[in-house]
């Protein structure tokens, strides 16, 4: 959890009509949990829809990496925390 907050991942947003990258800002009286699961769907969102460079090839690649390695250790952790999350995935089996 602490790697992805880290690495900070950010937005992909539309500024005067050009793609760019926005922070991905903590809301006041979020807790981390929701922090972090708005981290990892911001990840994910990235990977599946993100990914236009009209600019030629991004140059952060290793980053890039790195957020969805940690990213990849959410998931899991949620599945061991909280029951009805791992009673929800052996049910989808």
């Amino acid at each position: 959890m602490e790697k992805l907050r880290q690495l900070s991942p950010r937005r992909q947003v539309v500024r005067n009509g050009r793609l760019g990258w926005a922070p991905i800002v903590r809301q006041a009286g979020e807790s981390d949990e929701v922090y972090v699961l708005r981290l990892l769907r911001a990840s994910r969102n990235n990977l599946f829809h993100g990914g236009k460079y009209p600019d030629g090839p991004i140059d952060e690649v290793a980053r890039d990496r790195d957020i969805l390695r940690a990213g990849l250790t959410i998931p899991a952790g949620c599945y061991e925390l909280h029951a009805g999350v791992k009673r929800w995935i052996h049910t989808a089996a």
